[in-house]
């Protein structure tokens, strides 16, 4: 941190100011193109880790990212947001490793997803989450949530599940502030 003068602190507070601004509209844009899992993460809920898990069983390390993402939200701690980011961030790009064939995750999400929109919305997704690790950032509660909930609805994609608005009859599940969406087969399935 440099040294200011009294008088240059209330320049540098709005250029702070502006750049946190920059970085939240450009974290914006970049969801544009996700735009439909954005509205399936709306209906996420992360109470609901046995749906979630069982759909992720045949990928150990994204189903272990993922709980572990849960599991930092849940704990709390000073680093729990970063930690359920880079959580989320590895689940999705072990599940495009992994059923993609490949050693790289882009290559993999080429395979595993044919349009390029799709795609798109993928790595607009992933980008989101490295936003919110990178430059000195520190992810709120807020945004390490949004980010799973992103996640989710984008592995459930990835791995051939369908996220369905209605709870399965045993589920009771109550998430303080949370939405209701559970993963089911997909019907092509």
């Amino acid at each position: 941190m440099d040294l200011l003068w009294n008088s240059e602190v209330a320049g540098e507070l709005e250029a702070r100011r502006q750049a946190r601004l920059e970085e939240s509209r450009a974290s914006a844009a970049l969801l544009i193109d996700a735009s439909r899992y954005v509205r399936l993460a709306m209906t996420v809920n992360l109470l609901d880790r046995a749906s979630i898990s069982g759909a992720l069983r045949p990928f150990p390390a994204a189903d272990q990212s993922v709980l572990g993402a849960l599991d930092a939200l849940a704990r709390g701690g000073p680093d729990a947001e970063r930690q359920a980011v880079t959580s989320c961030r590895s689940a999705i790009e072990n599940v495009c490793i992994q059923r993609g064939g490949v050693g790289d995750w882009k290559v993999g999400l080429k395979a595993l997803l044919p349009s390029e929109s799709d795609q798109r919305a993928v790595q607009a997704v992933v980008n989101f989450l490295g936003a919110k690790l990178h430059g000195g950032h520190v992810p709120t509660r807020s945004e390490a949530e949004q980010g799973l909930k992103l996640s989710v609805a984008i592995l459930a994609r990835l791995v051939g599940e369908e996220l369905s608005p209605h709870p399965p009859a045993s589920s009771s599940s109550a998430w303080p502030g949370g939405t209701q969406c559970f993963i089911a087969a997909s019907p092509s399935s």
